[in-house]
């Protein structure tokens, strides 16, 4: 398949690629204190390292680490009936995420 310059400005719109793979290190020791409570917005370009990232610190957790794909959604119920224990408690982790 040809290259031409269109292909190339398309994929580096999408931050794709192309050519020969390159391995380049985009975090090295990196070290992140989150608490419990803490809430995490990672934001990058497509294939920046996000998926990457999460599954690190997923890793790191271990057990702690709650996967969206994993969490269960009663769609019989309003949100506020599925998240904290009281009232208040709900509505602060829910206040928390926008």
């Amino acid at each position: 398949m040809k290259i031409t310059p269109r292909t190339v400005a398309v994929a580096e719109a999408f931050g794709i690629g192309i050519g020969e793979p390159q391995e380049f290190i985009v975090y090295n020791n990196l070290e992140l204190f989150i608490g419990e409570e803490d809430i995490v917005y990672i934001t990058g370009d497509s294939g920046s390292g996000k998926g990457a990232l999460l599954k690190a610190i997923e890793k790191a957790l271990g057990p702690k680490a709650k996967n969206i794909n994993d969490v269960e959604i009663d769609r019989e119920k309003p949100l506020i009936e599925t998240v904290g224990v009281t009232i208040n408690e709900g509505l602060e982790l829910l206040s928390r995420v926008g």
